[in-house]
């Protein structure tokens, strides 16, 4: 499998699943089944998924934390992967 082979089925993936009000799998209903404290990461210019549903997702799973990265879009390994590493660095050496 090449790269293309990989985008080709994240594509595929990502229009089956997301649409325009928001992904299809409602998956904030089960969060309550993670034992473990969570970190979201999210993105403030993510028009794929909005923020809101980061939002919810953090509100409903109480011991999680959020992290926003400001100005990044859908992909924050890819566009500022120092900055990601950063945040689950320090968030695993924690818990």
């Amino acid at each position: 499998m090449n790269d293309s082979d990989i985008l080709s089925s994240e594509s595929l993936i990502q229009r089956s699943e997301i649409t325009r009000t928001g992904p299809c799998t409602k998956l904030a209903e089960r969060l309550s089944e993670i034992k473990k404290q969570t970190l979201i990461v999210h993105r403030s210019n993510d028009t794929t998924v909005p923020i809101k549903h980061a939002i919810e997702a953090h509100e409903a799973k109480k011991d999680s934390e959020m992290y926003v990265m400001e100005g990044c879009k859908h992909w924050p390994q890819k566009e500022r992967p120092e900055e990601f590493t950063r945040v689950i660095t320090k968030f695993l050496m924690k818990v």
